[in-house]
C-alpha cells in the first residue's frame, strides 16, 4: 500500500531569487561544503550535513506521531523563465524502518513570483513496502493540486530530473534508476497550462527537503542511508551517459566533413 508524505516547504525559495545570476548552472558532488547552499528550516532534530562525500540526512528517534525534516536551497543561481534548463540530483533511501515509519526526499522547484506555485518531486520509502521506492511528481498551483503522478522503483538510488522548455513553458519530471530516464509527469505552467502567471524577470529556485515520520510507535534513528549526491544544474540539456560517445562521434564527423570541404588532409 502506498503512503504519500508531502511537505510544503518551498515558500522560502521565493523572495530574492531575482537577485541571483541566471541561468541554472553548477555542480556539487558534496566532497566538501561548497557554500552554494542555504540551510532552510528544520524540525524535531532533522539535519542535513555534508559528510562521507554526500549530503546526508540525520534524525533522532522520534515519538509516535512526530515528524522531522530538514531543508537546503541552492543559492548560486536561479532558473530562467526565458531560457531552457535542466536540474538533476541522485537521491538514496536505503534504511531499515520500524513499523509506521515513512521517509522521503523531495526535490522542489518554486516560482519567484508566488510561493504557492511550485513543483514537488519525491522519492519515498515506507515500512509497508521496504523493497519498493515510490516516485511522486506534483504541480502545485495556488497552494493546491490534484493527486500526484506516481511510479515505482526497486532501486535504492534514483536520479530525479526536471527539464524546462522556455518556448512552451513546460516542465518535465523524469527519473532514472539505472535503466534510463522515464517521464513521471509533465505540465505547461503558463499559457495553455496551469497559468502560474510568471513574467520575463521571474525565475525558479531549487530546494531539497528530507522528511521522516511515524504514524504509530517511535521511529528508528537515521544516521545514514538517506542522502543526496551528484547535483547538476545546466542551462543546456544534460546528456545521459550513453549519449556522450554519440555526441563525440557526431562532432568527429562534423570536423571530418569540414576538413574535406576545405581541402585539408
Amino acid at each position: 500500500m502506498k503512503q504519500l508524505v508531502r511537505f510544503f516547504a518551498f515558500g522560502m525559495l521565493t523572495g530574492c531569487l531575482a537577485l541571483h545570476a541566471q541561468n541554472f548552472s553548477g555542480t556539487d558532488a558534496f566532497g566538501s561544503d561548497s557554500g552554494n547552499w542555504t540551510n532552510g528550516a528544520t524540525a524535531n532534530g532533522g539535519a542535513f550535513s555534508v559528510s562521507g562525500g554526500v549530503l546526508n540526512f540525520t534524525d533522532p528517534i522520534l515519538a509516535g506521531g512526530t515528524s522531522s525534516s530538514a531543508a537546503r536551497y541552492w543559492n548560486l543561481n536561479a532558473g530562467s523563465y526565458t531560457a531552457d534548463w535542466q536540474v538533476q540530483i541522485d537521491l538514496t533511501l536505503n534504511l531499515t524502518q520500524v513499523a509506521s515509519q515513512v521517509t522521503a526526499l523531495t526535490f522542489g522547484l518554486g516560482s519567484s513570483l508566488d510561493s504557492t506555485d511550485r513543483v514537488e518531486f519525491t522519492l519515498q520509502q515506507t515500512y509497508m513496502m521496504p523493497g519498493t521506492r515510490y516516485i511522486y511528481g506534483a504541480f502545485i498551483t495556488n497552494g493546491s493540486g490534484g493527486l500526484p503522478a506516481s511510479m515505482t522503483s526497486t532501486g535504492n538510488t534514483v536520479t530525479l530530473r526536471a527539464a524546462y522548455q522556455a518556448a512552451s513553458h513546460q516542465i518535465t519530471l523524469d527519473f532514472n534508476d539505472g535503466s534510463g530516464f522515464s517521464t513521471v509527469t509533465a505540465a505547461i505552467i503558463d499559457g495553455s497550462g496551469l497559468n502560474w502567471g510568471m513574467g520575463l524577470t521571474d525565475s525558479f529556485g531549487f530546494g531539497l527537503v528530507a522528511s521522516n515520520l511515524t504514524n504509530g510507535g517511535p521511529t528508528a534513528a537515521i544516521s545514514s542511508g538517506v542522502y543526496a549526491d551528484n547535483f547538476l544544474a545546466s542551462g543546456a540539456a544534460i546528456p545521459e551517459p550513453s549519449t556522450y560517445a554519440a555526441a563525440f562521434g557526431v562532432l568527429a564527423l562534423l570536423v571530418a566533413g569540414l576538413k574535406r570541404r576545405f581541402g585539408q588532409q
